[in-house]
């Protein structure tokens, strides 16, 4: 995979830059495709503290939160995505099939 190759990469620009946002952010995405679940949520976490203007580790933290099923919270970091980015499709997209998850899994109750 190619995220293997990469994360040793983006590890070393952290080593070199701790509040790194981005290299922080690049690692969350690569520890989820490795199904690194819990490390991807704290990079991302971290790259918001570093950046807390930054947007993808929101729209990052919601996908993760949506493959563990925890909706709810998914939706909240996508609608900060939609605040610091309103202007973006993608993010909005996100929200409604967010939304429409929930709703089917209301009726299914």
């Amino acid at each position: 995979m190619m995220q293997e190759k990469a994360t040793p990469f983006y590890l070393r620009a952290i080593e070199i830059m701790p509040n790194f946002a981005a290299a922080r952010c690049n690692l969350g995405t690569c520890y989820r495709y490795e199904g690194r679940t819990e490390e991807a949520i704290v990079q991302n976490q971290l790259a918001l503290q570093a950046n807390p203007l930054m947007v993808d580790p929101y729209t990052n933290l919601g996908n993760i939160l949506k493959d563990l099923g925890r909706l709810d919270e998914a939706i909240v970091y996508y609608k900060k995505a939609i605040d610091l980015d309103p202007s973006n499709h993608i993010h909005y997209s996100n929200l409604g099939v967010r939304f429409s998850s929930l709703l089917s899994n209301s009726r299914m109750l």
